[in-house]
């Protein structure tokens, strides 16, 4: 085809330069850097706001007193049924 004088046309390019205020030659020779660079901008603008340190917030002071949670069935005090108590051997 180049040897006969045919010259192929892009149509991506022709799309995008109908867009933009760009000629269509610009938009075919820029058209393969635009992907790189913008995932090079991006990774970059990523990598700053990951590596960014947000404002510490002051805790807020508790109003009352903290109630205690229960840890189960409650033990009655004293000896239980169950449990025998160690007998010392004099």
């Amino acid at each position: 085809m180049a040897q006969a004088g045919v010259v192929p046309k892009d149509p991506m390019a022709s799309r995008i330069a109908a867009v933009l205020p760009i000629p269509e030659e610009a938009v075919r020779i820029y058209q393969p850097l635009v992907l790189p660079l913008a995932i090079s901008g991006l990774g970059l603008l990523l990598i700053a706001v990951g590596a960014h340190q947000p404002k510490r917030r002051k805790a807020r002071k508790r109003r009352g007193r903290r109630k205690r949670k229960a840890l189960g069935p409650r033990r009655p005090s004293g000896s239980s049924a169950k449990v025998l108590p160690f007998k010392k051997i004099a």
